[in-house]
């Protein structure tokens, strides 16, 4: 009898489950979303407003060579920051206040994430920044 009533328990909770959308999590979690290319709203909206003037290149150029401590004749907007910066999330976090001191712009932690190259960086701040 309690077998019965068990298996009985066990069946009503799965159709009460399934019935309200229940989806287990590890399936949920695991499911993969296509995420947009890296930079794609910075360069879409640079785009929409017309070229980054070049003393806003300059100062990022400037701040990321101070920051990295590197000679700004060796930044590229190919360059890296994790392989040819060295840079980890701590460093890139620091560096991001100092772009938001900078440019008087807060840039939030998920955008500083995107940045995988200086031209990263230079899209992102053109299309955050009014140039005059």
């Amino acid at each position: 009898m309690k077998t019965t009533i068990f298996g009985f328990l066990i069946a009503f909770v799965a159709i009460v489950a399934v019935a309200s959308g229940y989806e287990r999590r590890d399936v949920y979690y695991s499911k993969r979303v296509a995420e947009p290319e890296r930079g794609a709203y910075s360069k879409r909206v640079a785009e929409e407003r017309g070229q980054c003037n070049s003393d806003t290149k300059n100062r990022v150029i400037d701040n990321i060579a101070e920051f990295f401590g590197v000679n700004k004749e060796q930044i590229t907007p190919e360059t890296t920051f994790l392989d040819d910066l060295g840079a980890d999330e701590f460093d890139m976090s620091e560096f991001g206040v100092g772009l938001d001191e900078e440019f008087d712009i807060t840039i939030p932690e998920d955008d500083l994430e995107n940045f995988v190259s200086v031209k990263d960086v230079i899209d992102y701040i053109c299309a955050h920044v009014k140039n005059d």
